[in-house]
């Protein structure tokens, strides 16, 4: 609204702190204000990943609605976190850390990982993240940036 206030009108624009909200954003500034601009999430619904579309359906029957960045974020943790526990045999938390850390869960051999996901000895993730663009007042996915690591080994669980 500041930038309308001021008559500041960019072809294009950047918006560092994404709208996950697409339509909250959209209607606080107004739909045909939204036209050019970018943004950065970890998740959107048109994403190309293995475990995408089973989501989405279980998301859209029980919400009626897209999930928001945050619910697939949540969702591909939780993922993860049961491929490490099924790897592993076992729900002991030392077992769950040490097949977690340094090991990279993919969406393509792991039923269920929404996104390739490597997990850090820290416990830092690196999976991929999408740049969005507004075109005619609908947002889509611009380019796919990979995981910023790597190439990592995928390693059998203690």
């Amino acid at each position: 609204r500041a930038l309308i206030k001021v008559g500041y009108s960019p072809k294009q624009f950047f918006q560092a702190s994404s709208p996950s909200f697409a339509d909250q954003f959209s209607n606080a500034i107004g739909l045909k204000n939204t036209e050019g601009i970018f943004y950065a999430v970890s998740y959107h619904v048109d994403a190309k990943t293995p475990g995408n579309e089973d989501f989405l359906a279980a998301y859209r029957a029980k919400y009626n609605t897209d999930p928001p960045e945050d619910a697939a974020d949540a969702y591909a943790a939780a993922q993860v976190l049961q491929a490490a526990v099924e790897a592993g045999g076992d729900i002991d938390q030392d077992k769950i850390r040490d097949c977690l850390h340094n090991n990279v869960f993919l969406g393509g051999d792991e039923p269920g990982v929404l996104i390739d996901t490597y997990v850090y000895d820290s416990g830092d993730a690196d999976r991929p993240s999408f740049i969005v663009e507004v075109k005619n007042q609908k947002s889509q996915v611009a380019k796919v940036l990979p995981l910023l690591g790597g190439p990592y080994t995928k390693r059998a669980c203690p």
